[in-house]
């Protein structure tokens, strides 16, 4: 713990996490002071919070007096402002430290490229129907500063966790870390692929042999990682049996290393895909740690369903069926949400650039992709991808409802239109749920031929 009382305390980045750790740092006795790149939500935080001090620019001077920053995700630490208060002496925590710092309950985090909200919703679920208390906070929607000082002891904060968010921490210690896959991703904030595995890793350097790293065995990247950690180790695997969760002939067991035990079977996960069968494994696995029943488990896993923004289902027009996968904002998501469909498939993709090729995407692609429609900043790089990698079928939209028009065009009954960006939203949307929601709404407002 950490005694915040009376200590001066700046808030940098006023999003739902930056304003859900200004209520926090209050509450705990702080002297709270606001800074954000934007002024308007300045403005917009201290009419609903006024007993704050802001500033409205960062330096030195400003800085001078402040013990502790408390930083956004969307906030670098290569940000210039950052490095001043680190030179000062200043502790700069992400938000999700300062919240596990005053959480009483155990924390579950999942991090990895793929898979993260997944694993964290679905272990959530799992944990639920077997009579625990587990709320599903970080990355995934509800900061975890939010609801920290409602935990109890008893409880458990089921945590989704990004490279952005660990970016920034010293001290922060899950009882149970789960380690998905690492593939490029975000390197235009990390500068280097190394730097971004580094972040990941950071998950477990503050563990004992009394925690658990759950990482998946079917991943080089993962079993290199698991060389050098000091808590217990699980697996979980779709390939061949491990100490962990692994699927064997249709059916799931638990391995303690020496005597297997059936969980379920393979039927009980309603998800499509050898990638969502890997993350219910990774569920199984965390959630049989902590004390979950086998008959919870199956029941949990019955009744889960794809959430909104993952190849989610919005509606079929003439025989085509049109689906949402707005969270798809890498190549590795939009490549495993292609190979979850057998029949012809027209892509939308694109949007703004986190800084890797697309060259990866072309290799060995999946004959029933059949057309791209690219949009947004990124199109234009996709498009010399395509071609230098032999994929001719694809064309450039201005815009979102373009690009649909264009695909349905192409389209005919019993074909898949696609929207699976490989890219982040930022150039056109607020966010990747806004982009899912403007293509939802197109494709509704659609007449039938």
């Amino acid at each position: 713990m950490v005694d915040f009382l009376n200590k001066n305390v700046l808030i940098y980045g006023l999003a739902s996490s930056g304003v859900a750790a200004l209520k926090l740092i209050k509450s705990l006795g702080a002297n709270a002071f606001i800074f954000d790149d934007n002024l308007e939500k300045i403005s917009e935080v201290r009419k609903s919070i006024p007993d704050c001090q802001f500033f409205c620019e960062l330096n030195e001077e400003n800085l001078k007096n402040i013990n502790y920053m408390v930083i956004s995700p969307g906030i670098s630490i290569y940000n210039p402002k950052i490095v001043v208060a680190k030179k000062l002496g200043i502790t700069v925590m992400s938000e999700l430290e300062l919240g596990s710092l005053n959480c009483k309950s155990p924390i579950i985090a999942i991090t990895g490229t793929n898979g993260k909200t997944t694993i964290t919703l679905m272990t959530t679920d799992i944990l639920n129907a077997s009579s625990f208390n587990a709320f599903s906070v970080g990355n995934v929607g509800t900061p975890l500063c939010e609801v920290v000082q409602d935990l109890v002891k008893e409880d458990i904060a089921v945590c989704e966790v990004s490279s952005f968010q660990l970016e920034a921490v010293q001290t922060f210690k899950p009882h149970i870390a789960v380690l998905t896959n690492i593939t490029p991703d975000h390197i235009n904030r990390h500068k280097s692929f190394k730097n971004y595995v580094a972040c990941k890793k950071r998950i477990f350097e503050n563990m004992t042999e009394n925690d658990y790293a759950v990482l998946n065995a079917d991943r080089p990247e993962c079993l290199i990682i698991a060389e050098n950690l000091k808590s217990k180790i699980y697996y979980f695997s779709t390939k061949g049996r491990v100490k962990g969760v692994y699927l064997k002939a249709g059916n799931i067991y638990f391995s303690d290393g020496y005597a297997d035990t059936f969980i379920c079977t393979q039927s009980n996960i309603h998800l499509e895909g050898e990638h969502n069968i890997s993350n219910a494994l990774a569920s199984i696995c965390v959630s049989y740690l902590i004390g979950a029943y086998k008959e919870a488990i199956k029941y949990a896993l019955n009744d889960y369903t794809e959430h909104q923004n993952r190849i989610e289902f919005v509606k079929k027009i003439d025989g085509v069926d049109y689906y949402n996968d707005s969270k798809g904002t890498n190549i590795a998501a939009t490549r495993a949400c292609i190979n979850t469909f057998s029949r012809p498939i027209h892509i939308i993709m694109g949007g703004s650039d986190k800084g890797y090729k697309f060259d990866e995407f072309f290799k060995d692609l999946p004959t029933n992709l059949i057309y791209i429609c690219v949009v947004g900043k990124t199109a234009k790089k996709i498009k010399i991808s395509a071609f230098n990698n032999g994929f001719v079928n694809i064309e450039s939209a201005k815009d979102l409802k373009l690009a649909v028009l264009k695909c349905r065009k192409k389209a005919i009954a019993g074909d898949v239109i696609l929207l699976s960006p490989a890219c982040a939203s930022f150039d056109m949307f607020s966010d990747y749920i806004d982009r899912g929601q403007k293509f939802i709404e197109i494709v509704n407002g659609l007449d039938k031929k």
